[in-house]
């Protein structure tokens, strides 16, 4: 039996060696195709629109695939940091990249939260003191451009006067409420709260904000953004 468990163990050991080693050739090879896609100007290619997104999630993964010191990722960094983004998902997404290369990002991330929603409607009253981001400055609020929008700030280390506790209450009182409870959607998010005139197929779970509420939340806690942790 010893001896069973044994050749049991071993064999498992290998098969994790193979599989990790697979694992890296593929991430390996991966880089390279991204690599090889990078525009002229530093940019990556995506629909029109969209680059500034691409370019920073083509940076990051440079980043984290140990090419930080490439000249790919430096024309990436320099591309994005030369660009005007006009959306609050490109703004997110650029400064995120930009702070993790070391960059300066407090004028843009003063800039968005100078464009956040102080207010929010929950159960048909308003209540002040959030931080809320919709896709524009006074857009439908939306629990994309929200948890984007934090994860900038946390990225940058931004902080304001008021950031603690609007940071703790738009996690407890406006995202954590707006879960559904509903199947087949029970315990996921939708991309923005029920709000006058919206589309019937934003009222259903989004794969995205679910997956962007779960990582953030979990990320200002053990960075300690919020005076108060969601409970």
């Amino acid at each position: 039996m010893r001896t069973l468990a044994t050749l049991f163990a071993v064999s498992a050991a290998l098969m994790s060696s193979t599989a990790l080693a697979d694992v890296n050739q593929m991430r390996s090879t991966a880089l390279s195709w991204l690599v090889l896609q990078q525009k002229g100007d530093g940019s990556f290619p995506a629909p029109a629109g969209l680059e500034i997104q691409a370019t920073a999630a083509a940076a990051e993964a440079m980043r984290a695939g140990g090419l930080s010191a490439s000249p790919s990722y430096a024309r990436a960094i320099s591309w994005l940091a030369n660009q005007s983004a006009l959306s609050t998902d490109s703004r997110a997404r650029q400064g995120a990249a930009l702070a993790n290369a070391g960059r300066d990002v407090s004028a843009l991330a003063a800039r968005l939260v100078s464009e956040r929603d102080g207010t929010a409607v929950y159960q048909g009253t308003n209540y002040s003191g959030f931080a809320i981001w919709g896709p524009y400055a006074n857009f439908g609020n939306s629990t994309v451009d929200t948890i984007l929008a934090l994860g900038l700030l946390r990225e940058a280390g931004y902080a304001y006067s008021a950031s603690g506790n609007e940071f703790a209450q738009t996690v407890e009182c406006w995202v954590l409420p707006n879960r559904l409870s509903a199947s087949p959607w029970t315990n996921s998010w939708t991309h923005a709260p029920a709000q006058t005139n919206q589309p019937s197929g934003a009222a259903t779970g989004s794969t995205l904000a679910t997956a962007l509420v779960v990582y953030e939340v979990k990320q200002s806690l053990l960075s300690g953004r919020f005076t108060v942790g969601p409970g």
